[in-house]
C-alpha cells in the first residue's frame, strides 16, 4: 500500500484476511518492550531523526 491515500478494505482482499485482536491495557508495555527487542520500535518504525531522538531519550532517561 502505497500513498497518502492508501486504504485497505476492512474486508481484506482474496490475498490478505484480517484479523482485529484486542489488547489489554496492562499489556501494552510488556508487549512494546519485547518487541524493541526485536528492534521493531517508533525509530526503526519511523526512521526519521525526530523519532530516533526521541526513542533515545527515552530509553535511556534517568528514574527518580
Amino acid at each position: 500500500m502505497f500513498g497518502i491515500d492508501a486504504a485497505l478494505n476492512e474486508q481484506g482482499t482474496e490475498n490478505i484476511q484480517i484479523y482485529r485482536i484486542t489488547i489489554k491495557k496492562e499489556s501494552k508495555q510488556k508487549i512494546l518492550a519485547e518487541l524493541d527487542l526485536l528492534n521493531i520500535n517508533e525509530s526503526s518504525v519511523f526512521p526519521y531523526i525526530e523519532n530516533s531522538a526521541k526513542y533515545v531519550a527515552q530509553k535511556y532517561k534517568f528514574k527518580k
